[in-house]
């Protein structure tokens, strides 16, 4: 490291990286008062099985669970996230339960059917 990259290092006034408006770390979807993270998730999960069409499973969630085309593909990012994170086989890659609760969910079931 040159003795410009160290002195850089000091002169830095705010190491906090700055998150551009409208971004946020929650990952949460609104859904219908009837329906749940977990019905969402095992829908979700049967579609995929069932070799489902991505816009129809968009379509469907709209439907069923009141949700936006965007909070739809959301979602299913979401459940992706989850399975991917349980493949690894560390507990430790769960995602937040708060902040992130359609992978959190997904992640339960793809860790425990290992």
């Amino acid at each position: 490291m040159g003795v410009h990259n160290w002195l850089r290092r000091f002169s830095r006034q705010n190491d906090v990286p700055s998150i551009p408006d409208g971004w946020t770390d929650d990952l949460s979807v609104e859904l219908r008062a009837c329906r749940t993270v977990e019905g969402l998730v095992d829908h979700i999960l049967e579609a995929n099985e069932q070799n489902r069409q991505p816009e129809m499973l968009i379509t469907e969630l709209a439907i069923e669970f009141g949700l936006s085309e965007e909070d739809a593909k959301l979602s299913v990012d979401r459940v992706c996230g989850g399975i991917v994170r349980a493949r690894t086989g560390n507990r430790a890659n769960c995602p937040d339960r708060i902040e992130d609760p359609i992978a959190w969910a997904s992640f339960q079931r793809a860790f425990a059917k290992r």
